[in-house]
């Protein structure tokens, strides 16, 4: 009866350090999980940084267009007072302005009112579509983290760790180069 003790507590004893093995590796999973939201969040909040970053170049670019119109136009006015208050508003807003102000330009073009041989047009031009493929490839490693961020959020225990933080991916990659 004695060995049958001596057994019960030795089971006891594999039992209890099975369960603080379960634990410690459960701590050190969320550990890591947490660690890998973190970055995520940070990666994010760079690339946001990036896409307003070059919005804010694309807008003061764009100031440098009424040298280049031949005449006044609604959408001349339109691109001007969009890129004056392109300083307000959020990242979502300031895209919203920036798909705007290419309609416009895209108008203004249709209808022929830029002076197209002009170099000093031609290499502001080319600035326009370097900074606006500058801004696709910022939006889609943008879209990219959020997607894996979400991915991640899904599984347990991150889906505790997230604590509500969500993201949305930005506008697709092919609206943002629209002219």
């Amino acid at each position: 009866m004695l060995g049958l003790g001596k057994a019960y507590n030795e089971t006891k004893e594999c039992v209890m350090l099975a369960w603080i093995a379960l634990f410690v590796l459960f701590g050190i999973y969320s550990w890591a999980v947490r660690s890998k939201l973190t970055s995520l969040t940070h990666q994010i909040a760079q690339e946001e940084v990036g896409i307003l970053s070059v919005l804010k170049e694309q807008f003061s670019l764009v100031g440098d267009l009424p040298g280049f119109v031949t005449r006044a136009s609604a959408d001349l006015n339109e691109i001007l007072s969009l890129r004056n208050s392109a300083g307000s508003g959020n990242m979502l807003q300031m895209l919203d302005k920036e798909k705007r102000i290419q309609t416009a330009m895209g108008n203004l073009n249709a209808q022929g009112l830029f002076k197209t041989k002009d170099p000093d047009y031609l290499a502001l031009m080319d600035q326009l579509e370097q900074n606006r493929r500058n801004l696709k490839k910022a939006i889609e490693s943008y879209n990219d983290l959020v997607k894996e961020y979400d991915g991640t959020i899904t599984t347990f225990p991150a889906s505790l760790l997230a604590r509500g933080f969500t993201y949305k991916p930005l506008i697709s990659s092919g609206e943002s180069s629209k002219n």
